[in-house]
């Protein structure tokens, strides 16, 4: 199926691939955190942590489905694709198609009952498949099975939401916590086993040559393409981390209602996003996983929870002063 990248490019046109490569962006990862940002200020914490656990589980599941198949992106087997730079990691089926389907699928879902809503961000999954296949980073057999795997998650997780939240609400506020450290537990656990199940592969010499290619370097190695890099550390951190916010809220609320006081939550979200991303972009380099992890989990507390806990306080403080 890779003859269909070309005829693809053709007929997009070659020219367009800055607009291309801004679509896959925000159809990928950082999108999708940067608009579940969004939905938590403007929309509400209970919609927010719905679209937080389908995205973790999204991406986290990705990293294991990839370890599972060991298939390799179309660059690194053909050589004479174009190609505009080369992404680490295995190619089936492809994160990018897979987080879209199950994050921007769910949040049409949730709002289907706003006009066109659904059609409009389903097919915004699909047309960031399409710039994974036109990008040459993934066949279009693994785009459609990621998007067959991110539709059938958010079904699922939503399917499942209402009677897995009410069982959560009979069991106490301190037996939930161990309920998040057990989940994050199983989930370096799987991650873990998993991973051992690629011991030993041997990276193909024609897979290197092709990333090298489409990396424009003419020396790579087997580390360079970072096929066994474990997702868990930063993406589970984040999604333990709203799983934590949601229970903080529980004992001190987050709720704005007030207009003005989403926005100013978001101008405070904006300024500490800046320091998170200089923070655990080092942390990423000097590959600290632990720490990066604890910071990972920081991050919706002090991004998110914190600046609209402060501004729901305030808020309640100048109500109960005008009473």
């Amino acid at each position: 199926m890779n003859e269909w990248i070309p005829e693809l490019q053709h007929f997009v046109g070659l020219e367009y691939e800055p607009l291309v490569t801004f679509i896959t962006d925000w159809g990928g990862p950082l999108g999708t955190w940067i608009v579940l940002q969004l939905v938590v200020i403007f929309a509400g914490l209970s919609a927010g942590l719905r679209l937080a656990l389908i995205a973790t589980i999204a991406f986290i599941t990705n990293g294991w489905l990839k370890w599972t198949f060991l298939e390799p992106r179309p660059f690194h087997v053909n050589h004479e694709l174009v190609t505009f730079g080369a992404e680490r990691g295995f190619g089936m089926p492809s994160g990018h198609a897979q987080g879209a389907a199950a994050f921007w699928g769910a949040m049409g879902w949730m709002w289907r009952h706003k006009t066109g809503a659904l059609l409009g961000l389903v097919l915004f999954s699909i047309v960031v498949g399409l710039t994974r296949v036109y990008l040459s980073l993934h066949s279009p057999l693994q785009v459609i099975v990621g998007l067959l795997f991110g539709f059938a998650l958010a079904y699922i997780v939503l399917a499942a939401w209402p009677r897995v939240s009410q069982s959560l609400q009979a069991v106490t506020w301190a037996r939930r916590w161990l309920i998040l450290a057990a989940g994050i537990g199983v989930m370096f656990a799987v991650s873990e086993i998993i991973l051992s199940l690629g011991d030993g592969f041997v990276v193909p010499q024609v897979w290197i040559e092709g990333y090298a290619r489409a990396e424009g370097v003419r020396h790579a190695s087997a580390d360079d393409l970072a096929f066994f890099s474990n997702p868990t550390v930063l993406i589970g951190g984040m999604g333990a981390g709203y799983g934590a916010m949601a229970l903080l809220a529980e004992k001190w609320p987050i709720g704005l209602l007030q207009t003005r006081l989403k926005w100013m939550a978001l101008l405070g979200a904006i300024l500490m996003n800046g320091l998170f991303i200089g923070v655990i972009g080092l942390l990423i380099g000097l590959e600290v996983g632990a720490f990066a992890f604890f910071m990972a989990f920081l991050h919706p507390l002090l991004v998110l929870y914190l600046p609209m806990r402060l501004l729901h306080t305030s808020a309640s403080t100048a109500d109960e002063g005008g009473a």
